[in-house]
């Protein structure tokens, strides 16, 4: 057939799996102290800096955790979608890869942010069940628990898809701008 003929290139795929090798290739203490100090900073961050979105989607995770992780199936169904649209557009045209390459990183932030709510509501749901319900152990819980996934992946791309099928649904969940509950005006039939 004469016209132009697909070209699609996978020479980024190729270079994220020479990464990919490159990090199994390690030692296994190695792997280990980075995915674990990686997890926990990802976590601080989330809980330290943004206190009220970080903890309030954990919170929602943990407590609605079949809504939230049906609605992370549905989310994460959609922003694969779009990321695979963007991709395959980016490799087809240099205008369209300017364009893209902004909301791909954007999508990226979020997938991030995301998935380190499902891990710290995971870790959380862990330390509730040890006696210790705080944020602080749910952080220590979530490091244990994606160390061991380092050591034994399966294990450990288990603990990944569930932190983010929980983290997609309480990401689109919780509104990052919303007042505290605590500071929600009451009306004034409803007081006490």
């Amino acid at each position: 057939m004469n016209g132009s003929t697909l070209q699609t290139s996978a020479e980024p795929f190729l270079a994220w799996l020479e990464y990919w090798e490159a990090f199994w290739t390690l030692s296994a203490a190695v792997r280990t102290a980075a995915v674990v100090g990686a997890t926990v900073a990802l976590a601080v961050i989330l809980v330290g800096l943004f206190p009220e979105y970080g903890e309030r989607g954990a919170r929602k995770a943990r407590r609605h955790c079949v809504t939230t992780t049906v609605i992370g199936t549905l989310v994460a169904g959609l922003f694969a979608g779009s990321v695979a649209v963007l991709w395959y557009g980016t490799v087809r045209s240099d205008v369209v890869s300017m364009l893209a390459a902004p909301v791909l990183f954007v999508l990226v932030a979020f997938a991030v942010v995301w998935t380190g709510i499902g891990l710290v509501a995971i870790g959380e749901f862990v330390a509730a069940r040890g006696g210790r319900d705080d944020a602080a152990w749910g952080v220590a819980a979530v490091a244990v628990l994606v160390g061991v996934g380092a050591l034994y992946p399966p294990f450990g791309a288990t603990v990944l898809v569930v932190a983010a099928l929980l983290g997609f649904g309480a990401g689109i969940r919780t509104n990052p701008f919303a007042a505290p509950d605590d500071d929600r005006p009451v009306p004034p039939d409803r007081q006490i």
